[in-house]
């Protein structure tokens, strides 16, 4: 983070004195002009560290009386022991007003509300105004304890109990250290981006800090996640960090892909290198440590494949090179890959559409153009509508594509789904390799001068070329 500079506002100087010409001459000499007082100022602060940012709405320096013939060599001796002096109190005021807003956090019987409830309470004596600001600048130490506040039930509790929104928008900038996007005053901050903000701000400086997962948090969580309130985004991030720093998921991050609406969820979003790196964490049957990454050389029970799987649009293979093509118009590669998984699913409802032309996709017709994406042929894929604008698109591509196609010139777009497209054949897959076989009819004639091969296709995000049988060509 860049350090911000001395930034003062205003600075009033005061002089009193018995005799006016006096004070005249002391006030606009060389001393106190205002690149002077600059110098002094920062001078001071580039001499003495400061471990920590600091915020004085006001402040106040009495630096007592001072003889004239003393107060050129005098006045930057006394600035700077009076100044010294207010920075320790501020350092000293504000790390006890800190240190009894985390202690309140933490008591197990806090009040409902402490700002306006009972004089007894720790922290009716808090300006919260200036908590406010001693937040934005609290040492990191302070910070990993109010981190660890929000992850507790009862001190987030305490927290909420609070119901000082400016507060609540303060803790949640310092935990994601000044990233969150700016929200209006109307939305208050929720107690689910406190919770993820806290764990991403641990992950990221205190690893070994971070506590042990509280359920009733999780809990929380999968509540969110249920209604549809939270963010997506900031749970995907949570675990690109891991992926990225390629560190092992730790115990919260570990509970939380193994609830049901997280995975799911974040399966759409996912990029297949990250989905395959946290699917290591997958809850298997009859593991006793669920918590541990499975381990690679774990048997898991073989998808059963038949040895010839019937399918009824093997002659979508006849466009096989030009497929990226449609997809990169449809945003869905990066790269030549796909952008995440959730657009594989999408590539395999648009290839049904591209050769049926309607959108209902049955399950029987999924099989192949999950494989053409990339994904297993018994993916379990949700049926989805494809926009009209997105039909639109797929209808066009496919009328130009026939247009630059000399064999096909004369077809319609509604020829080509019905003599090519919508085509029999048998899909077949092993261990080695991937095998469809396309079945001939009279029209095939018109295939014997293609311009690419139709007896292998490769596909940029595909590891092994898909071998093509298609008969008498």
């Amino acid at each position: 983070m860049v350090s911000e500079i001395n930034l003062l506002n205003r600075i009033i100087i005061t002089i009193e004195a018995n005799n006016a010409q006096v004070a005249k001459k002391v006030l606009h000499g060389s001393l106190l002009k205002q690149s002077s007082i600059n110098k002094l100022i920062n001078s001071y602060f580039n001499q003495y560290i400061i471990n920590q940012n600091i915020y004085f709405e006001v402040l106040t320096l009495n630096l007592g009386e001072i003889r004239l013939d003393d107060f050129n060599s005098l006045f930057p001796i006394r600035l700077n022991a009076t100044l010294s002096q207010a920075l320790n109190q501020y350092q000293v005021n504000n790390q006890a007003d800190i240190e009894k807003f985390i202690h309140y956090l933490q008591q197990q019987n806090s009040i409902s509300n402490p700002i306006a409830g009972a004089k007894n309470s720790e922290i009716t004596d808090v300006n919260i105004k200036e908590l406010i600001n001693q937040l934005s600048h609290i040492q990191n130490n302070w910070t990993l304890l109010l981190a660890k506040s929000c992850l507790s039930e009862h001190s987030l509790k305490n927290i909420l109990a609070i119901r000082e929104p400016a507060l609540l928008t303060a803790i949640n900038r310092k935990l994601s250290e000044n990233t969150v996007t700016p929200q209006h005053q109307e939305e208050p901050v929720s107690s689910w981006q406190l919770i993820l903000n806290a764990l991403k701000y641990i992950q990221q400086h205190n690893t070994q800090e971070i506590p042990e997962p509280d359920e009733k948090i999780i809990s929380r969580i999968t509540a969110e996640f249920n209604n549809g309130t939270i963010n997506i985004a900031s749970v995907i991030a949570l675990f690109r960090q891991a992926i990225t720093c390629h560190t092992p998921l730790n115990d919260w991050l570990i509970q939380l892909w193994q609830t049901a609406p997280v995975s799911q969820y974040c399966k759409k979003h996912l990029l297949l290198e990250e989905y395959q790196y946290l699917s290591k964490y997958d809850i298997t049957i009859g593991e006793n440590n669920h918590n541990q990454p499975r381990n690679d050389n774990t048997q898991l029970p073989e998808p059963i494949l038949l040895p010839e799987q019937p399918i009824n649009n093997a002659g979508i293979l006849v466009l096989w090179p030009i497929l990226p093509a449609l997809f990169n118009q449809l945003s869905l590669l990066e790269k030549q890959k796909f952008i995440h998984r959730q657009a594989q699913f999408s590539a395999v409802i648009i290839l049904d559409y591209l050769i049926w032309g309607t959108e209902k996709a049955p399950i029987e017709r999924k099989g192949l153009n999950s494989i053409l994406c990339g994904l297993m042929a018994d993916e379990n894929i949700e049926s989805i509508s494809i926009e009209p604008e997105k039909q639109l698109i797929i209808d066009q591509w496919l009328d130009t594509v026939i247009s630059q196609l000399p064999a096909w010139k004369k077809l319609s777009h509604n020829d080509v789904r019905q003599l090519f497209l919508q085509r029999p054949g048998e899909l077949r897959i092993d261990e080695q390799e991937i095998n469809i076989t396309v079945q001939h009819q009279p029209f095939d004639a018109l295939l014997s001068d293609w311009p690419w091969p139709l007896n292998i296709a490769k596909l940029p995000w595909l590891d092994r070329p898909l071998l093509i049988n298609w008969q008498t060509i």
